[in-house]
């Protein structure tokens, strides 16, 4: 796993992207995936497309969906999709008010 350089502050959450995996149906999880670990940008100063920009120019790939696991939660009871600014502002909420790794997963394929 890689990750960013610390942000000595720790104004930022940390998010780690889970990304180039495959969502399997039986048990509900993501698989075989590539992960970072971002914790120094500032995901709440970004709207939903300015993350998506973001996502796509660091992994140089497109989107098709973009989803996030609420901390504390199994990915089967916590995953919720971010599909637009009101979908970015739950995950904003959510990642924010944990001291904890908050997870971020993609779709490339549009399962």
């Amino acid at each position: 796993m890689s990750s960013s350089m610390p942000n000595p502050d720790g104004v930022y959450p940390i998010v780690e992207l889970n990304f180039k995996g495959v969502f399997l149906r039986n048990p509900f999880s993501y698989n075989h995936s590539i992960n970072f670990t971002f914790n120094d940008r500032d995901f709440f100063g970004m709207t939903y497309g300015e993350c998506i920009t973001f996502l796509e120019r660091f992994m140089q790939e497109n989107i098709k969906k973009l989803y996030y696991c609420e901390p504390g939660k199994p990915i089967i009871f916590g995953i919720a999709a971010i599909a637009n600014d009101e979908d970015y502002g739950g995950f904003i909420f959510h990642a924010y008010g944990t001291d904890g790794k908050f997870c971020m997963y993609l779709d490339h394929d549009g399962q």
